[in-house]
């Protein structure tokens, strides 16, 4: 699985470089999502290219950090080039690292790239020249649990490790920070789809590196004088395990979660930078390989390949080992790392060198019903090859990921859609409880494995995971882009070695053909009762009546909308324009009202027409 190992060490006194410079874009740039149409708007223009150069006796080291997606294999080697030719340092000893902002341009544009390569000179030309002896220590924190949530799996493996690295001058002022948490940098960006354009900007990672900045700063703007220098510290984020890790959304919307952020994470970096003893005594190992990755048979032709040798680096210092990769790596694919891996602080890094996509455990991968499970031109035992390959480097060969059997070690689901008309008929299999997303470009599809029924009715899918996965039915309709999705949200569990099997029945039609909006115009609340009056844009038929669910926010907000099938209350309803939830106690909730246009009883956005929903604040 390796090739091309090498191992460099070096033992004795640290020196350290640090700076940064700017590559916010001053001429309009097409963004990664949102409408593709040039934009020159700004939600923050603190977007940074950020360097740190380790030297120990004779080896020297640069991490070069930027605020951008991420790098194909040609860029980050271009930028390596360019910085080797003006530093002297050689390109074997530079790894280049993205931070996965998604709200930056791709560094494929030739004019960004350029802007990349000359910032990235610049700063390791700084860090260069204001090198300083330095002592170095590592912490690790477990935030809570909810800071993250599993955007893709419901009840999903959720890891919320913090790792900070702190670099101190020998008069003990603290000069940098890198932390390394696992969540995607996706909060901030302004737009997906094509309908809108987005704003240019770094993501959350910044907002949380100003707050630890300027908390570090003040405290030693007062406790240095007048003793020793102050200098600004330089705060460094890299992304660990998240391919599949989110910011929670239960707590609102963006600025409420940029708040819980600082609470939580940015005062986590804080306390560890306090607390974390360092020493000017390191003990440094850089190593390096190539590892050969399967190729997909579909891409083949597209990568003119069969095999891909992917860049793997490692870097230890003392008791800490970070694991360096060109690719995104699930929790729970990170999760085997952290288990097996010897050191103190076992540190995944990821998106660095090269970009490869989404690595998963091995039966999501085989499965292909998550956006991550599919999202990579190589073959299912990527993930494994991966980790085994990590420590293959380690030099520990004893615990590694087995292959999975899919005779053995999964599933499969059968069934049958019952229908009048079953011509179209399709359904499909997500491991998230909501609608399949059938792609707004540059926005991908995300809608699991998909297969058309036969003449009966009856399908089959093969290779599925242990668990709980979630059925939908649609039909392709003759001149329409996308399908007419039937229903969604139908739970199946399937068991290892065995065929799970289900019934769905759909209508020919939909109810609801002459209702065009459904509008919650007004919300009282009086003697522990929630009133909802509600306005209807064209008319119910013969047996259509509109439904009224009151849930927690919460619960509403979570990316797995489980709360749906059960609501915590069900409006009475004097009319099909005024409903009343009774023994309603303080609180927050979402109020929704809702025609059920194929009558099963279950809320299904993207199927059912409904209100907007309606947040009510119920107090004392």
């Amino acid at each position: 699985m390796l090739e091309g190992v090498c191992e460099e060490s070096s033992s004795g006194s640290l020196r350290v470089g640090l700076a940064s410079k700017s590559i916010a874009p001053s001429w309009p740039v097409v963004l990664p999502y949102g409408k593709q149409v040039p934009v020159l708007d700004f939600y923050s223009r603190n977007i940074f290219c950020k360097s740190i150069v380790f030297e120990v006796g004779d080896f020297k080291l640069v991490w070069l950090v930027f605020d951008v997606i991420g790098f194909r294999k040609k860029e980050a080697d271009a930028i390596k080039r360019a910085v080797s030719e003006k530093t002297g340092v050689s390109v074997e000893h530079i790894i280049v690292s993205a931070i996965h902002n998604h709200s930056y341009p791709s560094p494929r544009d030739p004019k960004i790239l350029d802007l990349l390569k000359r910032r990235a000179v610049e700063c390791v030309e700084e860090a260069l020249s204001d090198m300083f002896d330095a002592e170095i220590g590592f912490g690790k924190k477990k935030l809570p649990s909810w800071v993250n949530e599993n955007r893709r799996k419901p009840g999903g493996y959720v890891d919320t490790t913090l790792y900070v690295t702190k670099i101190c001058d020998l008069k003990g002022a603290i000069r940098g920070i890198i932390f390394v948490f696992p969540s995607h940098p996706t909060m901030l960006t302004t737009a997906w789809g094509g309908s809108h354009p987005g704003k240019i900007g770094p993501e959350w990672p910044e907002y949380v590196r100003k707050y630890v900045e300027a908390k570090i700063n003040v405290k030693q703007l007062i406790d240095l004088y007048p003793d020793v220098e102050y200098r600004d510290v330089e705060t460094v984020f890299l992304m660990g395990a998240a391919g599949d890790m989110q910011i929670s959304s239960i707590w609102g919307g963006k600025k409420e979660r940029l708040t819980m952020l600082f609470r939580t994470l940015g005062e986590g970096i804080v306390e560890l930078a306090e607390k974390t003893e360092v020493s000017d005594k390191v003990h440094l190992v850089f190593k390096r390989a190539k590892v050969v990755l399967p190729v997909k048979k579909q891409f083949m032709t597209y990568l003119k390949r069969g095999h891909y040798e992917a860049p793997l680096q490692m870097l230890i210092i003392n008791d800490a080992c970070f694991a360096i990769v060109p690719c995104e790596v699930t929790a729970d694919l990170g999760l085997e790392f952290v288990k097996r891996c010897k050191y103190e602080y076992p540190i995944l890094v990821t998106v660095s060198n090269d970009y490869l996509g989404y690595f998963t455990p091995e039966p999501e991968a085989l499965e292909e019903l998550t956006y991550e499970g599919r999202g990579s031109f190589f073959e299912a035992s990527r993930g494994r090859i991966l980790i085994n390959s990590i420590l293959e480097l380690l030099g520990e060969k004893e615990n590694l990921l087995k292959p999975v059997d899919p005779e053995k070690d999964m599933g499969a689901v059968e069934g049958r859609v019952f229908c009048e008309d079953l011509e179209g008929i399709h359904v499909g299999l997500l491991r998230e409880y909501r609608a399949p997303a059938y792609g707004d470009p540059p926005s991908a599809p995300m809608y699991g494995r998909r297969i058309r029924v036969d003449s009966k009715g009856k399908f089959f899918f093969d290779k599925i995971a242990p668990g709980i996965v979630y059925l939908y039915v649609d039909r392709e309709v003759p001149g329409e882009k996308r399908p007419l999705l039937l229903t969604w949200g139908v739970p199946i569990q399937v068991s290892a070695g065995k065929v799970s099997r289900v019934e769905v029945c759909v209508p020919k039609e939909l109810k609801g053909r002459e209702v065009e909006e459904i509008d919650v115009s007004e919300v009282t609340y009086d003697n522990h009762s929630i009133l909802l009056k509600v306005k209807l844009k064209g008319k119910l038929n013969d047996g259509e009546v509109l439904r009224a669910h009151l849930y927690y926010a919460k619960d509403f907000f979570k990316p797995h909308r489980l709360c749906l099938a059960t609501p915590l209350a069900v409006a009475e309803n004097t009319s099909n324009s005024v409903f009343v939830f009774k023994e309603i106690t303080p609180g927050e909730y979402v109020a929704v009202a809702w025609l059920d246009v194929n009558d099963n009883g279950r809320l299904e956005p993207g199927v059912d027409k409904m209100s907007k929903p309606v947040l009510v604040t119920v107090k004392e």
